[in-house]
């Protein structure tokens, strides 16, 4: 249900990150096989047991992309100190 509503909804919602918090075992594996299904459609999903975890994650992801640099489409990275 989570990833055909993300999926209807995708214009609208944009890219991103997704954390799904349960505590009952078949939802957990089922999110887990979902976290594929998101995947393809461009989207991170990650699955915790506590929103404690999930909050840190969430939080963790938005500082390291705002702290990560943007690269031009055109511009070519550079390895290894080349």
């Amino acid at each position: 249900m989570i990833v055909s509503f993300v999926s209807r909804n995708l214009e609208e919602r944009g890219k991103g990150s997704c954390a799904i918090v349960t505590d009952c075992s078949v939802d957990y594996g089922m999110a887990r096989m979902g976290q594929v299904l998101m995947e393809a459609l461009g989207i991170e999903l990650m699955v915790f047991r506590e929103l404690e975890d999930a909050e840190r994650w969430l939080d963790g992801k938005e500082e390291r992309e705002a702290r990560a640099p943007s690269v031009e489409a055109n511009q070519e990275l550079q390895y290894g100190g080349e």
